[in-house]
């Protein structure tokens, strides 16, 4: 097991699990456990399954990308599926994405913090975490106080970087990550 296979199991926890398409708090296409689809281009690089289970047509895929954006943002995720026109992606792809797309946030880690196979685990997987659920560069370039924590002479100040994980507070949804977050960093 790698801290990778370890995070990619706990991503449903926060992010959920869907085989469709829906909006995301924000409006953003999202899928899977998560994952962004930027924009249609990206929505037809996926192997969409219609609800013959056969793989879906440029058409189909367009079709239901225009449907799903085309409704309020916001909405539970259940609201943007549809069981007679709407696409899903198979169990077994959805996990193959997330597994790529932890794999993928850790190799950016990696580039900023070389180290970071040696911090302790759950440093690493609420590393991970973070860079998962607000993208690298945002994690980067918005959590100044953590990042100079992280780069602290002499290593990591772990209860510093603790103070400074948090995410959003005003939003709900994080109350109970951003506690979990800072306990994986003491």
């Amino acid at each position: 097991m790698s801290i990778q296979t370890d995070y990619a199991a706990i991503v449903p926890r926060w992010e959920g699990r869907t085989s469709y398409l829906y909006q995301d708090s924000e409006g953003n296409a999202t899928c899977a456990e998560g994952l962004e689809v930027p924009n249609l281009t990206a929505m037809q690089g996926l192997p969409w399954l219609n609800k013959l289970g056969q793989i879906a047509t440029a058409a189909e895929i367009t079709s239901d990308w225009e449907r799903v954006m085309a409704m309020p943002k916001d909405k539970p995720c259940t609201a943007y599926q549809s069981a007679q026109f709407g696409l899903n992606l198979d169990e077994a792809e959805i996990d193959h994405l997330t597994l790529n797309a932890v794999d993928s946030v850790y190799d950016q880690l990696l580039v900023r913090w070389p180290l970071l196979p040696t911090y302790p685990e759950p440093a690493q997987i609420a590393l991970t975490d973070m860079g998962f659920n607000l993208g690298v560069p945002r994690l980067l370039h918005e959590y100044h106080h953590l990042c100079a924590a992280m780069d602290a002479h002499g290593g990591p100040q772990w209860s510093v970087v603790a103070g400074k994980c948090a995410r959003d507070a005003s939003i709900y949804a994080f109350n109970s990550r951003n506690l979990w977050t800072k306990q994986l960093f003491l």
